[in-house]
C-alpha cells in the first residue's frame, strides 16, 4: 500500500484509493468499514495537501490557487470521513486523530 506524501499527486492518490478498495476483502462488515474510514482520511489529507500546495502556489505567484472543484472535493471527503466515523461509533475527529 501506498505512503501518502505532500508531494504525492491528487490523481494517482485517487487511483492508489480505488485500487485499495477494489482489492478490500476484509472478514468482517465491521473491518471493512474501518478500513473505508482509512481510505476516507487518506483521501481527505492528500486533498488538503493539494489545497495548500496551490495556495503556497497562488502566494508566492508561481500558480492559480485552488480551483472551485478542489475545495467541492475536500468537502465531500471531508464529509464522507465524517460519516463513516460515526457509522462505526467513533466521536467525529477521531479519525484525523489517529491518521496524523
Amino acid at each position: 500500500m501506498k505512503t501518502f506524501h505532500a508531494d504525492s499527486s491528487h490523481s494517482e492518490t485517487k487511483m492508489t484509493i480505488r485500487h485499495a478498495r477494489t482489492r478490500c476483502s476484509l472478514a468482517t462488515p465491521q473491518a471493512a468499514s474501518a478500513f473505508e474510514l482509512m481510505l476516507a482520511t487518506w483521501e481527505r489529507q492528500a486533498m488538503h495537501d493539494l489545497i495548500v500546495r496551490k495556495f503556497e502556489a497562488c502566494a508566492r505567484d508561481r500558480g492559480p490557487g485552488p480551483s472551485d472543484s478542489d475545495l467541492r472535493s475536500f468537502a465531500r471527503s471531508a464529509v464522507a470521513e465524517q460519516r463513516l466515523a460515526l457509522a462505526l461509533g467513533l466521536p467525529v475527529g477521531s479519525a484525523q486523530e489517529a491518521a496524523g
